[in-house]
């Protein structure tokens, strides 16, 4: 097993017994790596909340969508290697669909704002774990 298993819970990551028994310095890089990672994730969760506000207002919409979706490529493509798979997951899957209403030229946005608020969600988890 990988010294980090993925899991479905977006707030930890599940490890093995072995990497809990063996404090190396490549763990203790990645615990600074994944430190770091939630800090810059706790302004992207702030920025993507103002971008779903600004698109269920109707504003400029493909501009905000666009934004949303590069945040979101770029929070799948970093939080499922540091153990937060369900949070990846969904970004990329909400990612995916908005390319896909950014393509049909978005008339109207009701499946993209659900998405986003649903990731939202889920990242919330990841900036205010449960006691």
């Amino acid at each position: 097993m990988d010294a980090l298993a993925r899991n479905d819970d977006p707030t930890l990551p599940v490890r093995s017994p072995h990497a809990m028994a063996v404090h190396s310095p490549e763990l203790a890089g990645l615990e600074k790596v994944r430190a770091r990672f939630l800090e810059s994730h706790y302004d992207h969760h702030d920025r993507l909340e103002i971008l779903l506000e600004r698109v269920s207002r109707g504003e400029d919409v493909a501009t905000h969508l666009s934004e949303a979706k590069g945040m979101l490529h770029r929070i799948a493509g970093t939080a499922g290697m540091l153990g937060y798979g369900r949070l990846g997951t969904e970004a990329r899957e909400v990612e995916y669909l908005l390319d896909t209403e950014l393509a049909n030229a978005v008339e109207q946005p009701d499946r993209a704002i659900l998405a986003i608020d649903r990731f939202l969600d889920t990242s919330m988890a990841v900036c205010v774990p449960d006691p």
